[in-house]
C-alpha cells in the first residue's frame, strides 16, 4: 500500500509539494524519503541475477529442467545458492518445467 503512494507522490512531484501530498495522503515524509531514498540490499541484487541466470538456463533446456538440475547448474557456476531458493525464485518469475 505505501508503495503505490509513493509511487504517485513521486509522479506528482513535480505539480505538487511533498509535504502537501504526505499531508494529505496521511503518509510521514519521513516515510516517504526512507522509502523513495532505500537502494536494493545486496541480497536483492543477488536474488536478481539468480533469477536471470535461472531464465537462461531454464530456456536453453527447452523448458525442460526444474529445480533440482537448475540448482546443480548454478553452484556449478559458482553460485552459493539452496535448493529452496532456487525453487522460490522460479515461483516469483514464473518459471516452470514441462
Amino acid at each position: 500500500m505505501d508503495q503505490e503512494i509513493i509511487e504517485h507522490i513521486n509522479e506528482e512531484k513535480a505539480h505538487y509539494p511533498v509535504k502537501t501530498m504526505c499531508r494529505v495522503l496521511k503518509l510521514p515524509k519521513s516515510t516517504y524519503y526512507q522509502a523513495a531514498h532505500k537502494m536494493p540490499s545486496a541480497y536483492q541484487i543477488e536474488n536478481k541475477e539468480i533469477t536471470k541466470r535461472i531464465r537462461e538456463i531454464h530456456k536453453a533446456s527447452k523448458g525442460r529442467y526444474g529445480a533440482p538440475k537448475i540448482h546443480y547448474l548454478l553452484r556449478k557456476k559458482g553460485f552459493q545458492v539452496s535448493i529452496k531458493r532456487v525453487q522460490r525464485l522460479m515461483k516469483q518469475a514464473g518459471v516452470r518445467s514441462i
